[in-house]
């Protein structure tokens, strides 16, 4: 399935969908989609299609995920999860495979009250037990981020939310995390450090229980996205326009300012996986774009921020062998 073809699907299915606009090298607004070099195709391996889904913060009571108009987004939610279901079992029914990664930040811990991580998790499903019903049946191939890191300590059943700290598509060329730590990733697989000293590195990231609204007011300052009725700002901070990709790439190319700590992370994995890694997606920021990370002083590779699902946004990337794009629902 070609991009247009995914795009043709899902408005058929009554989730239409946009592609992101960015302002490229010649300042005219353009499609945010990734084309590989002439001839090639996106590295996809056995997969005909893949859907990449970013942050979603889901809580209990009015969290970032609920914004102002909760019951309206959630169904949303459980629309597009309900869609990706019958595209699995179409593409199912042609012997074509489908994969669907989440970034992380799924479950939003850090906002939860309760003594341990199951009993947070607990408290969140139940406020969003057709969502997490959903997720579970597709399934959802889960990242671990800084909100719901906890899950390396008291990790969820595996037949109920399958966590990784990356995850793959297709194969080893398409590498998916969550983008917050650009430190002890690196040192985590480049020095093969037992699993304890990684997750006691990983455990002290964003440690501070501070709950409520203080951090939902700190989560918008950093991203940009000062949801109030005195701002009225629903939308992503943008990104600084302007820069040369890699080579043979096409896309509207975003300045990131972490793109070289980034690339330091996609080295470790590749030295990890023994395997040079052509593109990557990460979340965490909400802040959707393509951009490029040098991995080596020769080599840079295609990074795509995938946004979020916060502040009544709906933001994911679709896979194709002809090109990435970065949708959000109309």
């Amino acid at each position: 399935m070609l991009l247009a073809e995914a795009q043709s699907w899902f408005k058929k299915r009554g989730l239409p969908f946009v592609w992101r606009r960015d302002v490229g090298q010649d300042d005219a607004p353009a499609e945010a989609l990734l084309r590989p070099p002439a001839g090639g195709e996106i590295p996809l391996g056995p997969l005909g299609l893949a859907v990449v889904v970013p942050d979603l913060h889901l809580g209990v009571g009015d969290d970032i995920f609920r914004y102002d108009d909760g019951v309206k987004h959630e169904q949303r939610l459980i629309s597009f999860l309900e869609g990706l279901i019958a595209l699995r079992d179409e593409l199912a029914g042609s012997m074509i495979g489908f994969d669907v990664v989440q970034l992380g930040d799924f479950y939003d811990l850090m906002r939860v009250p309760g003594t341990s991580a199951s009993m947070k998790r607990s408290l969140i499903d139940h406020s969003y037990a057709r969502v997490i019903e959903l997720a579970r049946a597709l399934p959802l191939l889960h990242c671990i981020g800084n909100h719901d890191k906890d899950f390396w300590q008291e990790p969820p059943p595996r037949a109920e939310a399958n966590y990784a700290l990356a995850r793959t598509i297709g194969g080893p060329d398409i590498l998916c995390f969550h983008g917050h730590d650009k430190v002890t990733l690196f040192n985590v697989l480049v020095h093969n450090l037992p699993e304890t000293l990684a997750l006691t590195a990983l455990n002290a990231i964003d440690s501070l229980p501070v709950l409520g609204y203080l951090t939902s007011w700190l989560q918008a300052m950093g991203d940009g996205t000062l949801i109030d009725d005195a701002f009225g700002q629903t939308e992503s901070k943008p990104r600084a326009k302007g820069v040369p990709g890699p080579a043979g790439w096409a896309a509207p190319w975003v300045v990131r300012d972490d793109a070289t700590d980034l690339g330091t992370v996609i080295r470790g994995f590749e030295k990890g996986l023994n395997h040079v890694v052509q593109l990557a997606f990460v979340g965490h920021s909400h802040r959707p774009g393509i951009s490029w990370a040098p991995v080596t002083q020769l080599r840079n590779v295609p990074l795509i921020d995938v946004g979020s699902w916060t502040y009544g946004r709906a933001e994911f990337a679709i896979v194709a062998s002809d090109g990435i794009g970065l949708a959000q629902l109309e």
